[in-house]
């Protein structure tokens, strides 16, 4: 009895391993075969941990040139803004940047036009306050409004178009400033004034945009 009973143990356990080796051999070829159909499955997450750090990286070089492009359009538009600088060096200014002379001419004419009707309506009261507050700043303001009337001479005699030639002519002490403050003291409309000023300003932004590019290179394609 205990003999046929070691004998049935002994084959059980010969199948039985037998069984267990067929099933380790059976799993291997499972994993071989996924392994041969879905290859980025047999790494694990490799393939996919590297296929989100790339598109991290990316979405990082996107924002960054998002950020270099809304910055350089802030400094040019600025720029242009700024008294004495105006266009004549926001558009150069731009070039150098590596935008094409249309958009840097377009971006410097919107920027150099932002400060007219707040010169046109405000200058005024603040060139009042300021006089009032120190005999030296009144006398800074008196000798920029006689150097101001000088200059518009000819806006007084030739009202809107010569008011055009002020602000059209790319050199110190001319520009979208000058005019817009020699309409003031010229007392002229701003719905007169305001259309010279933008012709006379697009006038200067191709005289410089000729003069930083070439005329021929500013017309082709």
């Amino acid at each position: 009895m205990s003999e046929a009973l070691i004998s049935g143990l002994a084959l059980f356990s010969v199948f039985s391993g037998k069984s267990i080796k067929i099933m380790i051999q059976w799993a291997c070829n499972g994993i071989m075969l996924i392994s041969f159909i879905n290859p980025r499955d047999s790494t694990g997450g490799f393939f996919t941990e590297k296929k989100q750090l790339i598109e991290e990286r990316s979405a990082e070089l996107h924002m960054e040139h998002l950020f270099t492009w809304i910055r350089n359009e802030f400094l040019v538009f600025f720029m242009a803004a700024l008294p004495i600088i105006e266009l004549r060096g926001s558009i150069p200014f731009g070039l150098s940047l590596g935008f094409s002379p249309w958009h840097a001419f377009f971006i410097s004419l919107a920027g150099s036009l932002l400060p007219v009707p707040f010169i046109v309506f405000g200058i005024r009261p603040v060139f009042d306050i300021l006089s009032r507050l120190h005999p030296l700043l009144d006398r800074l303001i008196h000798g920029l409004t006689s150097r101001t009337m000088a200059k518009g001479e000819r806006a007084r005699r030739f009202g809107f178009v010569g008011l055009i030639f002020l602000v059209a002519i790319p050199l110190p002490g001319t520009g979208v400033w000058t005019g817009s403050l020699a309409a003031v003291l010229l007392n002229l409309r701003f719905k007169l004034a305001f259309p010279a000023i933008f012709i006379g300003n697009v006038i200067a932004g191709l005289l410089v945009l000729s003069g930083s590019t070439g005329l021929l290179r500013l017309f082709q394609p």
